[in-house]
């Protein structure tokens, strides 16, 4: 049984070559009170499947460097911006 994702939970430095940009605007969006109660309750989503202690899979995202437009449209699709 897999009871999917959780966004921006457990964001930390990964053996890829990476953004830290990136990588801080995740930490910092997963710790905002602002995104989690506005927004999206992340941090509440991460400690409801934690509760149920299973296995938990990392799972990454890729994505060429390209315009500021192409990655604002990212941001839009995933719901972050």
């Amino acid at each position: 049984m897999t009871l999917g994702l959780s966004p921006l939970a457990g964001v930390e430095k990964s053996q890829f070559l990476e953004s830290t940009v990136w990588r801080y605007l995740y930490q910092r969006a997963f710790l905002s009170p602002l995104v989690n109660r506005r927004i999206f309750n992340v941090q509440g989503q991460a400690a409801f499947k934690r509760r149920f202690h299973g296995n938990e899979i990392q799972t990454y995202i890729a994505f060429k460097r390209g315009t500021p437009t192409e990655t604002l449209a990212l941001l839009r699709l995933l719901k972050t911006f």
